[in-house]
């Protein structure tokens, strides 16, 4: 099996001035696609959620998004320049 994966992170960091606001609520989706005929599989997680960090006395929200994706296929028969 040939496995490709792949990993992302993006994070956004702002400072927070006055009283704290209401964080974003966290979410995270799931795709599983199976290919039977072509014996392939794709994962895909992605989450997105934000938490806040004091730091020297001030308040700071990080969001953050993080993706995995992870692909499965037949390694039989691929030359470098199919994958």
């Amino acid at each position: 099996m040939l496995t490709i994966i792949r990993r992302h992170f993006v994070y956004k960091v702002i400072e927070i001035k006055g009283a704290l606001s209401e964080k974003p609520t966290s979410q995270i989706y799931i795709r599983r696609i199976c290919n039977l005929v072509r014996k392939q599989e794709t994962f895909f997680c992605r989450l997105k959620g934000g938490l806040y960090a004091k730091s020297n006395g001030r308040v700071y929200l990080i969001l953050f998004g993080h993706s995995l994706k992870i692909d499965l296929k037949p390694a039989f028969g691929l030359t470098k320049i199919e994958y």
